[in-house]
């Protein structure tokens, strides 16, 4: 049995946000980079290395008797050349006693028992986002006017950041997100996007954290004031309801072998949807109301964009692609953006009003043909500003893009010479029939790869 005070509760945090473990020796990242460089901000850098000699060594000594020391590279590390026998036995004790990064194998699970009041929670959170949180401008989820922490964890260690979340809603800090590190939530309009597994991210409102947490450390307490300094006025999500709208697409890696065999296979809507899975006390989640999750839900690629050559490649591979046939027609943008403006939430090309290609994707697939044949307002696949703006502005640009309609209900291609997208074929009718639904849970389902076969035959290509 183990006894744990604030002090250990918070060492506790630093360990498993950021410690790795190798031959006895503990080495502790705190992946500040640009925030914490030195060069950009000595002023920073300097507290920085103050916090850890004022603050954290203290602690590390008084606790576990070791002498601790700081090193600079890409990161910031506390530095521990051999650990004590006392660290050994909790971490032992606690079932952390493993060699290698602490939040790719970490669990709470016997842990969590020891947390027992708001005041250890609050320390162990702090020591998670003293290594793991950041304050930076590119980790916001909105404008300068709401200010986050965001929590980023690497790897796919689910169990682990559901503890998180769960500790964080017990001292009233709510997510406004939870990022899982799946191809649902880091590619949810692009089945093809393979670079998905970009991590997770929690990310609480900054007003939230101050007032039911602190920071242990003092430059991320400075650096947390400045941030408040930005918004004009308090921002929480104590009540804020989230949101479920749009549509996910069935990724290639749905089913990868990757991802713990727990979550191997379901396809998830929303990042509630996860939460659910995982039986977190969210609350107002509305997920538990669905009842037509086909509604939220492709099957095809909702958007992929890349060189002709490129998207001629996916098509080859793809089965029921590689089968389809296509009748061209010249694209008509003036056509397209009237018909944007009286609904922008449009499906053309299909049998009826409520299937076919949903207009706003195929503008978007469009703007980027155009920005990327020009070479403007650009950056990789993705287009800078407001993507209507952009066409109308390019519109009478002699590029030459043909919309390819398909005979069966799969994807729309849109193409230039140089340029192409492909997005996916809506038909609530025909997604229902490819999921699978658990036996247990039927907000809970796996969705079955369409066939040629089975795909829906369209009037359009006849009609061109």
């Amino acid at each position: 049995m183990i006894k744990i005070n604030t002090d250990k509760a918070y060492l506790l945090g630093l360990i498993i946000g950021g410690g790795v473990l190798k031959s006895n020796k503990l080495q502790i990242s705190m992946p500040y980079k640009k925030w914490g460089n030195i060069k950009i901000n000595p002023q920073r850098g300097g507290q920085i290395a103050e916090d850890i000699l004022t603050k954290a060594k203290p602690i590390w000594k008084q606790i576990y008797n070791i002498d601790i020391s700081y090193k600079i590279e890409t990161d910031w590390k506390i530095i521990c050349d051999s650990i004590s026998n006392q660290l050994k036995t909790d971490l032992d004790f606690l079932g952390l006693l493993h060699e290698g990064e602490f939040r790719h194998n970490a669990t709470l699970e016997k842990l969590l028992p020891f947390l027992t009041n708001k005041g250890l929670i609050k320390s162990f959170i702090s020591g998670i986002i003293d290594t793991v949180g950041s304050l930076a401008d590119s980790h916001r989820r909105f404008p300068s006017e709401f200010q986050i922490v965001s929590l980023e964890f690497k790897g796919k260690n689910f169990v682990l950041v559901k503890n998180i979340v769960e500790l964080l809603i017990k001292i009233d800090c709510i997510p406004d997100q939870v990022l899982w590190n799946h191809p649902n939530q880091h590619s949810g309009y692009d089945r093809y996007y393979k670079p998905w597994k970009k991590g997770f991210k929690i990310r609480v409102a900054l007003d939230d954290y101050l007032l039911n947490c602190s920071f242990v450390f003092e430059a991320k307490q400075l650096s947390a004031n400045e941030n408040k300094k930005l918004q004009s006025q308090n921002k929480t999500t104590i009540g804020k309801k989230s949101k479920i709208e749009g549509r996910t697409t069935l990724h290639i890696d749905d089913n990868s072998e990757w991802l713990p065999e727990k979550i191997r296979g379901f396809h998830f809507i929303h990042f509630l949807h996860f939460v659910s899975f995982f039986d977190i006390n969210y609350p107002n989640n509305k997920i538990e109301k669905i009842i037509d999750f086909e509604k939220y839900i492709c099957p095809f690629t909702l958007l992929t964009k890349d060189s002709k050559e490129e998207i001629k490649s996916i098509i080859k591979k793809e089965k029921y692609l590689n089968k389809t046939s296509y009748k061209y027609i010249n694209c008509n943008i003036n056509f397209l953006i009237n018909l944007f403006d009286e609904n922008k939430h449009s499906l053309i090309f299909g049998n009826t009003e409520n299937d076919g290609f949903m207009i706003n994707l195929i503008l978007q697939g469009i703007a980027y043909i155009i920005a990327a044949d020009l070479n403007v307002k650009i950056k990789g696949k993705r287009v800078l500003g407001n993507y209507l703006e952009l066409i109308k502005g390019h519109k009478n640009h002699t590029i030459n893009i043909q919309i390819g309609i398909p005979n069966k209900g799969t994807c729309l291609f849109i193409t230039s010479p140089k340029h192409s997208a492909l997005t996916g074929y809506i038909n609530d009718n025909f997604t229902k029939k490819l999921m699978i639904f658990s036996t247990s849970e039927k907000k809970f389902f796996r969705i079955k790869e369409p066939t040629f076969a089975n795909c829906v035959k369209l009037i359009s290509y006849e009609k061109k």
